[in-house]
């Protein structure tokens, strides 16, 4: 198994990092994964800042690097150490900004999963749109047919990957523990509508969830399971 990547190389580099000033770590993390983002109905361009706001405070950012989609870490308040951060139940607002020409922007966004505030279930999954007022219509991504099922689910470390859809190629698929660390890293080829694989790998991981993301392309699918004993 791949235990190489940390959590913060999978899609952020702090260093990288310059408009967006998030709060220190409290270690209170909620981890919030975007599914996709669209920028005037384009992916994003490599360099694209996005922060997670709780009012005006901003409490988790990453920037696109060589991926696009991934994880922001947000921080709660943590009132004993006197550390600024989110609220639980407060609402999640998401930001933008293009380095070129130097532009700030509200995201809308889709909740996935959880229902759009801090601390809903043990993580957020959502996606991101910003269009530009415009009376230039501008070109929309294709509909990404891609349907991925995990069953049995719960289950023990071992189970099936069922792939529907009519998209085509090879996919990159990395499973996440739930505190965002990376398990494993494996690839397999799409070449039907309907494709199943057995994975036998995973009988001796804790019990607990885990996150599977399917990289196709530029698009993304993820998908949650638990292992039990």
């Amino acid at each position: 198994m791949k235990r190489l990547l940390s959590f913060w190389l999978f899609s952020i580099s702090l260093f990288a990092q310059s408009y967006f000033s998030p709060v220190a770590p409290t270690g209170l993390p909620y981890i919030v994964i975007i599914n996709q983002i669209t920028i005037n109905g384009l992916p994003p361009a490599m360099g694209t800042e996005i922060a997670v706001f709780d009012d005006t405070l901003c409490v988790g950012a990453m920037v696109i690097l060589d991926t696009l989609t991934g994880s922001i870490i947000t921080w709660q308040g943590n009132n004993s150490l006197s550390l600024p951060g989110f609220s639980i139940g407060d609402s999640m607002k998401f930001y933008g900004y293009l380095p070129s020409p130097g532009k700030l922007f509200q995201f809308s966004s889709v909740i996935i999963t959880g229902n759009g505030t801090f601390g809903s279930g043990t993580y957020s999954v959502v996606s991101l749109n910003y269009d530009e007022p415009s009376g230039v219509e501008t070109e929309k991504p294709e509909r990404f047919d891609l349907k991925v099922d995990i069953f049995p689910n719960p289950n023990s470390g071992d189970f099936t990957l069922k792939f529907t859809g009519s998209e085509r190629g090879t996919c990159r698929i990395k499973m996440f523990s739930i505190l965002g660390e990376l398990v494993d890293e494996f690839f397999t080829e799409l070449s039907s509508n309907v494709a199943e694989f057995k994975i036998s790998s995973y009988s001796l991981l804790p019990v607990g969830e885990y996150v599977l993301q399917i990289d196709l392309g530029e698009r993304s699918v993820f998908e949650k399971f638990i292992i039990v004993r």
